[in-house]
Protein backbone atom coordinates (compact mmCIF):
# COMPACT_ATOMS: atom_id res chain seq x y z
CA UNK A 1 0.00 0.00 0.00
CA UNK A 2 2.87 2.55 0.64
CA UNK A 3 4.09 2.03 -2.95
CA UNK A 4 1.44 4.56 -4.48
CA UNK A 5 2.37 6.99 -1.73
CA UNK A 6 5.80 6.39 -2.23
CA UNK A 7 5.30 7.34 -5.96
CA UNK A 8 3.28 9.91 -5.28
CA UNK A 9 5.79 11.92 -2.78
CA UNK A 10 9.21 11.28 -5.51
CA UNK A 11 6.48 12.88 -8.11
CA UNK A 12 5.85 16.00 -5.96
CA UNK A 13 9.82 16.00 -4.79
CA UNK A 14 10.64 16.06 -8.77
CA UNK A 15 7.83 18.68 -9.15
CA UNK A 16 9.78 20.75 -6.24
CA UNK A 17 12.89 20.33 -7.63
CA UNK A 18 12.25 21.63 -11.50
CA UNK A 19 9.41 24.47 -10.02
CA UNK A 20 12.96 25.70 -8.37
CA UNK A 21 15.45 25.34 -11.60
CA UNK A 22 12.57 27.45 -13.60
CA UNK A 23 12.53 30.20 -10.97
CA UNK A 24 16.02 30.41 -11.14
CA UNK A 25 16.03 30.35 -14.71
CA UNK A 26 13.43 33.20 -14.83
CA UNK A 27 15.81 35.63 -12.17
CA UNK A 28 18.36 34.66 -14.21
CA UNK A 29 16.29 35.60 -17.86
CA UNK A 30 14.96 38.66 -15.84
CA UNK A 31 18.43 39.97 -15.04
CA UNK A 32 19.48 39.65 -18.31
CA UNK A 33 16.79 41.51 -19.96
CA UNK A 34 17.20 44.09 -17.28
CA UNK A 35 21.03 44.16 -18.02
CA UNK A 36 19.69 44.73 -22.15
CA UNK A 37 17.71 47.16 -21.69
CA UNK A 38 20.36 49.37 -19.94
CA UNK A 39 22.92 48.40 -22.80
CA UNK A 40 19.98 48.79 -25.46
CA UNK A 41 19.76 52.87 -24.12
CA UNK A 42 23.56 53.15 -23.95
CA UNK A 43 24.02 52.13 -27.19
CA UNK A 44 20.79 54.78 -28.36
CA UNK A 45 22.68 57.34 -26.58
CA UNK A 46 25.53 56.96 -27.95
CA UNK A 47 25.09 56.14 -31.94
CA UNK A 48 23.35 59.60 -32.35
CA UNK A 49 26.12 61.79 -33.90
CA UNK A 50 27.95 64.18 -31.74
CA UNK A 51 27.50 62.13 -29.04
CA UNK A 52 30.61 60.83 -27.20
CA UNK A 53 31.87 60.05 -23.63
CA UNK A 54 33.95 63.41 -23.74
CA UNK A 55 30.83 65.13 -25.84
CA UNK A 56 28.76 67.37 -23.60
CA UNK A 57 24.94 66.15 -23.39
CA UNK A 58 22.25 68.02 -25.69
CA UNK A 59 21.31 70.74 -23.03
CA UNK A 60 20.31 73.32 -25.73
CA UNK A 61 23.05 75.32 -23.86
CA UNK A 62 26.35 76.13 -25.29
CA UNK A 63 29.62 76.01 -22.71
CA UNK A 64 30.42 79.57 -22.70
CA UNK A 65 34.10 79.31 -22.09
CA UNK A 66 34.20 76.53 -25.06
CA UNK A 67 35.21 73.78 -22.87
CA UNK A 68 32.53 70.44 -22.02
CA UNK A 69 30.86 71.08 -19.11
CA UNK A 70 28.90 68.28 -17.42
CA UNK A 71 25.42 69.38 -17.62
CA UNK A 72 23.42 69.52 -14.32
CA UNK A 73 20.88 66.57 -14.56
CA UNK A 74 17.43 67.56 -13.79
CA UNK A 75 15.71 64.65 -14.01
CA UNK A 76 16.66 63.55 -10.20
CA UNK A 77 19.93 61.71 -11.44
CA UNK A 78 22.14 63.41 -8.76
CA UNK A 79 20.76 64.10 -5.21
CA UNK A 80 20.77 67.17 -3.33
CA UNK A 81 24.62 66.14 -1.82
CA UNK A 82 25.45 65.77 -5.84
CA UNK A 83 25.57 61.68 -5.31
CA UNK A 84 24.61 59.95 -8.98
CA UNK A 85 21.27 58.54 -8.45
CA UNK A 86 22.19 54.82 -10.06
CA UNK A 87 19.33 51.90 -8.63
CA UNK A 88 21.27 50.76 -5.73
CA UNK A 89 22.40 54.28 -4.20
CA UNK A 90 18.43 54.99 -4.55
CA UNK A 91 18.06 51.71 -2.54
CA UNK A 92 20.48 52.62 -0.12
CA UNK A 93 18.80 56.07 0.36
CA UNK A 94 15.48 54.32 0.97
CA UNK A 95 17.08 52.07 3.25
CA UNK A 96 18.79 55.13 5.79
CA UNK A 97 15.32 56.58 5.70
CA UNK A 98 13.48 53.77 7.14
CA UNK A 99 16.77 52.75 9.03
CA UNK A 100 16.09 56.15 10.40
CA UNK A 101 12.60 55.60 11.26
CA UNK A 102 13.32 53.04 13.34
CA UNK A 103 11.64 50.23 10.60
CA UNK A 104 13.45 46.81 10.50
CA UNK A 105 13.23 47.11 6.71
CA UNK A 106 11.36 48.01 3.68
CA UNK A 107 9.41 45.42 0.84
CA UNK A 108 10.31 45.47 -2.72
CA UNK A 109 7.20 47.07 -3.20
CA UNK A 110 7.46 49.66 -1.29
CA UNK A 111 11.13 50.41 -2.96
CA UNK A 112 9.77 50.55 -6.34
CA UNK A 113 7.17 53.11 -5.19
CA UNK A 114 9.37 55.28 -3.59
CA UNK A 115 11.52 54.84 -6.10
CA UNK A 116 8.72 55.86 -8.79
CA UNK A 117 7.37 58.84 -6.61
CA UNK A 118 10.67 60.36 -5.54
CA UNK A 119 13.09 59.77 -8.99
CA UNK A 120 11.79 57.37 -11.74
CA UNK A 121 8.39 57.07 -12.25
CA UNK A 122 9.19 54.69 -15.33
CA UNK A 123 11.00 52.31 -13.22
CA UNK A 124 9.45 48.47 -13.23
CA UNK A 125 9.38 45.85 -11.05
CA UNK A 126 11.25 44.29 -13.41
CA UNK A 127 14.05 46.53 -13.19
CA UNK A 128 14.22 46.89 -9.75
CA UNK A 129 13.80 42.88 -8.24
CA UNK A 130 16.96 41.97 -10.00
CA UNK A 131 19.20 44.85 -8.63
CA UNK A 132 17.72 43.97 -5.03
CA UNK A 133 18.67 40.22 -5.61
CA UNK A 134 22.37 40.99 -6.69
CA UNK A 135 22.81 43.54 -3.72
CA UNK A 136 21.90 40.95 -1.10
CA UNK A 137 23.04 37.49 -2.88
CA UNK A 138 26.08 38.75 -5.14
CA UNK A 139 27.38 42.02 -3.36
CA UNK A 140 25.96 41.22 0.13
CA UNK A 141 25.46 44.48 0.37
CA UNK A 142 21.99 44.04 1.47
CA UNK A 143 20.50 41.66 3.67
CA UNK A 144 16.78 40.00 3.41
CA UNK A 145 14.60 38.53 6.09
CA UNK A 146 11.06 37.15 4.71
CA UNK A 147 10.10 39.82 2.41
CA UNK A 148 11.90 42.99 4.12
CA UNK A 149 15.26 44.01 2.91
CA UNK A 150 17.71 46.07 4.96
CA UNK A 151 21.02 47.30 5.80
CA UNK A 152 23.95 45.58 7.09
CA UNK A 153 24.40 45.98 10.91
CA UNK A 154 28.17 47.66 10.68
CA UNK A 155 30.61 45.76 13.00
CA UNK A 156 32.53 46.91 15.93
CA UNK A 157 35.59 48.08 13.67
CA UNK A 158 32.67 50.23 11.69
CA UNK A 159 33.20 48.09 8.56
CA UNK A 160 29.62 47.06 7.25
CA UNK A 161 29.12 42.95 7.62
CA UNK A 162 29.63 42.34 3.90
CA UNK A 163 33.63 43.27 3.43
CA UNK A 164 33.81 46.11 1.28
CA UNK A 165 30.40 46.90 0.93
CA UNK A 166 30.09 50.27 0.86
CA UNK A 167 26.48 52.59 1.96
CA UNK A 168 26.59 55.05 -0.85
CA UNK A 169 28.90 53.40 -3.59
Amino acid sequence: MSEPFDRIAERRRCISQRVAELRAELEALSLEESELQTAERVLQRFSQPGVGIDAPRATGETPTNGTAQPEARSDSEQDEDGDQMTLPVMVFKILEEAKAEGRRGVDSSEILATIRRRWRPQFTADQVRPTLWRMVKRDGRLKKRGKLYYLPSPSPEGETEAVGASVHH
